[in-house]
């Protein structure tokens, strides 16, 4: 009869358990949690920053513009990388993302309009990157200056 009881008592507090965090009664502490990225620095080169999750936490430190189109420099601090991406590109239109350092990576625009980015660069340091967007209308480039990563 004990047996049963404590049987009964565990499945009750299971059942219990399961109804408040469907309702949302219980905190569900890995909807807060950010997914770790699946590269870092060296690692991230040449690797594409939306499979990797560095664009989630990706900001814009530098900018060109060409005949309407814009170039963004693309940074992410958890991943320690860089990317050059365009929004509204032409077909033909090229990308490019340069390091401090020497690294470089470039995509063509397969579409017209389609979103296109680099490969990733590694910017362990947050220093001086440049992007370039290259079309027949000529070429333009925007140079981040400043250390974008905390420390």
């Amino acid at each position: 009869m004990a047996v049963w009881t404590a049987v009964t008592a565990v499945v009750l507090a299971l059942a219990v358990g399961a109804v408040l965090l469907l309702i949302g009664a219980v905190p569900n502490s890995t909807a807060n949690e950010v997914a770790p990225p699946f590269c870092q620095g060296r690692s991230c080169a040449g690797l594409d920053p939306d499979v990797t999750l560095c664009a989630d936490d990706g900001v814009t430190t530098a900018s060109a513009w060409l005949a309407g189109r814009e170039v963004d420099l693309r940074v992410s601090a958890r991943c320690r990388a860089a990317w050059a991406l365009t929004r509204d590109p032409r077909a033909g239109d090229a990308i490019e993302v340069r390091g401090a350092h020497g690294d470089v990576r470039w995509q063509n625009a397969q579409e017209t309009g389609v979103r296109a980015f680099t490969p990733m660069i590694p910017d362990a340091r947050g220093e001086a990157v440049q992007v370039c967007l290259a079309a027949r209308d000529g070429r333009v480039c925007a140079t981040r200056t400043k250390n974008t990563h905390k420390r």
